[in-house]
């Protein structure tokens, strides 16, 4: 039986989504295993100020060059992205809400790409349908010379042989459709909700890691004037004088007592 070409291209554009879909789980893994590396580069005393980011950026850079897979990896680049932006504003809410706006675009690209496996998904019962038809149009052109054939034996075994192949080729072209397609939509929705668990993963990885390490220059000012409060050495006349008082406040509220 003659199958024409529907169910090959059938064929051929599922395998063409099935294996996007492979390349995106694949690479999925590897994007997981650099959230367990620490690619942030922190000063001595754990944190990164708007003059550290520069610093900060070069050691990422290091470890790029270092690594392909931390190279070419999702979070690497998220965190490049957020220090740069805080090197030029210097300010930790712009940070945040930068990241914040990052998210969401990421989140609208991850959807945008898997336009093409959709459009692989719509197309193959489109072309299973496509076959149906072709296959039910060579059925009736065999009933019609069936029936042409009447008065021959063998020429109506002949035509109804073309009728049965004809509605064979319809059957086995929608079956392999509905096949194909239930094949396809079981992983793209697997690997879609993965991915957006990693971007959760991703966003949290900078929630936790990434921003409590950024010190703008509003925290530099506190924490320079708590140094110096705390560096400012106290006369010990003061220190006596106050010592005094207290003593005297405490022996005149055990004489109110009594």
């Amino acid at each position: 039986m003659e199958r024409g070409w529907v169910p090959y291209v059938i064929t051929l554009i599922s395998s063409w989504a099935l294996t996007l879909l492979a390349a995106k789980f694949l690479r999925l893994r590897r994007e997981r295993r650099i959230l367990d590396h620490d690619l942030i580069a922190t000063n001595s005393n754990g944190r990164i100020s708007p003059d550290d980011a520069a610093a900060a950026l070069d050691a990422l850079e290091v470890m790029r060059q270092e690594s392909k897979a931390i190279a070419e990896s999702f979070l690497a680049r998220r965190i490049e992205r957020a220090l740069r932006h805080f090197q030029s504003r210097r300010r930790f809410v712009e940070v945040v809400d930068f990241l914040a706006s990052e998210s969401r675009n990421d989140e609208s690209r991850v959807d945008a790409s898997y336009g093409l496996v959709r459009v692989l998904v719509w197309a193959v019962p489109t072309l299973g349908f496509i076959g149906t038809v072709i296959g039910i149009g060579a059925a009736v052109a065999g009933f019609s010379e069936t029936l042409e054939a009447a008065s021959s034996l063998d020429g109506m075994k002949e035509s109804i042989g073309l009728v049965t192949g004809g509605l064979g080729v319809a059957f086995d072209t929608t079956l392999l459709a509905l096949v194909m397609s239930i094949l396809i939509m079981f992983p793209i929705s697997a690997v879609q909700r993965i991915e957006e668990a990693f971007l959760s993963d991703v966003d949290e990885y900078c929630a936790e890691i990434l921003l409590p390490a950024l010190l703008d220059e509003a925290d530099m000012i506190v924490d320079s004037r708590i140094s110096s409060v705390a560096d400012t050495p106290v006369d010990d006349a003061v220190i006596v004088a106050l010592a005094e008082r207290l003593v005297a406040s405490m022996r005149m509220a055990d004489q109110g007592e009594s």
